[in-house]
């Protein structure tokens, strides 16, 4: 290797699906049912470090306890031991990173801009509100946040570009430099709880309608512009939505949201898989009928769309919305991803 003409290739979070298919293979002979693997790719963010680990973790003790099948206890034991103890090896990595960024000069500046963005504080005048430093020190931290991609800014919004990070910041470091008086058994016990109120609100979500995620996103919109895939898109505030089915042609149902505000209306065609030109055709005929055209169409679809479907759909003036773009904006509104 040293002389060799070897570069480094930067791995990125995986798809979705690539996710599922990561996990059941590094469990081997382990069953996980499609919840929890669908648990572990939102938990992890899709970042294949963190699955790897976990996994590793969930085979070994699936082992010590005799156990062929994954279920709540030992998901949340693998958790602990990974995240929670101070020697866990996602613990550990995550200490590195907070001491790296907190090295010199202003370090508690980084160590409370790090707790107030985990804690929901995603604009620049609450930042700084929250942690109650100069606007000039809290910009400048900011930036080198950004350059070091612990961050990531789109539109008006920051956020961490790692999701199990900002878990691990308001959930254990928070706690670790504020809750001083606490035993490591009662941090221990709150942790458990916080993990387990984090899978019931997945599973919820998980349970919810396609249309009905679509709807709660569109309540957090607030009339700003964001960057999706390379294009801007103004995203406003909606007083009005409402969800409803479609009849297609060929007897299937296509789910439709009108959403109205800012004197502006949106028609929103939603398909988890096999988009077709007729459900294209379906939504337009919708809008026909409502005398006039929709200010905006938008197609939201996890799957690839074939070429003719995608260019009748740009032809007609429509936004595409994919997983990617999708999983942007429900990271930006601190929501589950949405899992097919």
């Amino acid at each position: 290797m040293l002389f060799g003409n070897f570069e480094i290739v930067s791995l990125g979070a995986f798809d979705l699906k690539t996710s599922q298919e990561f996990i059941e293979h590094h469990l081997q002979d382990v069953l996980a049912g499609a919840q929890l693997r669908h648990f572990l790719t939102d938990f992890t963010g899709g970042h294949p470090l963190y699955l790897n680990l976990i996994c590793k973790e969930l085979v070994n003790l699936s082992a010590v306890y005799k156990q062929n099948e994954i279920y709540m206890p030992l998901l949340s034991q693998a958790v602990e031991n990974t995240i929670f103890n101070r020697w866990g090896v996602i613990s550990r990595h995550f200490e590195l990173i907070v001491l790296d960024l907190c090295q010199g000069k202003d370090n508690r500046v980084v160590s409370s801009l790090l707790i107030s963005l985990a804690n929901g504080k995603n604009k620049i005048d609450d930042i700084i509100a929250d942690v109650a430093f100069s606007k000039l020190k809290v910009r400048s931290k900011i930036k080198d946040l950004l350059e070091k991609s612990i961050l990531v800014k789109n539109g008006q919004h920051y956020y961490f570009q790692d999701k199990l990070f900002k878990y691990w910041v308001r959930y254990v470091y928070q706690k670790r430099l504020h809750d001083v008086d606490l035993s490591q058994e009662k941090q221990k016990k709150e942790f458990k709880e916080e993990f387990a109120r984090s899978m019931d609100a997945i599973r919820i979500s998980a349970g919810q309608d396609f249309s009905a995620r679509i709807v709660d996103l569109l309540h957090c919109f607030d009339d700003e512009s964001f960057d999706l895939n390379g294009r801007k898109y103004r995203l406003p505030v909606f007083e009005e939505v409402t969800s409803f089915k479609l009849k297609n042609d060929n007897g299937t149902f296509l789910d439709v949201i009108k959403a109205i505000g800012n004197n502006e209306t949106w028609l929103i065609a939603l398909k988890k898989e096999n988009v077709g030109e007729g459900d294209i055709q379906t939504a337009l005929s919708y809008a026909k009928q409502l005398g006039v055209r929709p200010d905006r169409c938008v197609l939201v679809a996890l799957t690839d769309i074939e070429d003719t479907t995608r260019l009748k759909a740009l032809q007609e003036k429509f936004w595409i919305w994919n997983e990617g773009e999708l999983n942007t904006l429900l990271t930006i509104f601190d929501k589950p991803y949405i899992i097919r």
